[in-house]
């Protein structure tokens, strides 16, 4: 909070309070929704596959694709404008 109150000082009032938070409120929504779909994909794989050495290796790609995935699909639908700098995404 201080340091937002530094940075509009110096930025002679240009910085937007409100546009940051709701860009962060947007990531929190996208990064919870994927973080838990991959939490969820990540324990059924582990829990469904027999024990087998690669089983954490193939839980932990899963879950890891599926927040990946997840996130940048939430992160469009919800018009995060920063994607739009990440090659192949804007």
């Amino acid at each position: 909070m201080l340091t937002a109150l530094q940075l509009r000082q110096r930025t002679e009032g240009l910085l937007d309070g409100r546009r940051i938070c709701r860009t962060y409120a947007k990531l929190t929504a996208a990064a919870t929704g994927a973080g838990s779909a991959g939490w969820l994909i990540a324990r059924s794989c582990s829990h469904s596959l027999a024990s087998v050495s690669w089983t954490p290796a193939l839980s932990l790609t899963a879950g890891g694709i599926t927040m990946l995935l997840l996130f940048l699909l939430l992160a469009r639908l919800l018009r995060i404008g920063e994607l739009r700098g990440l090659p192949g995404l804007g």
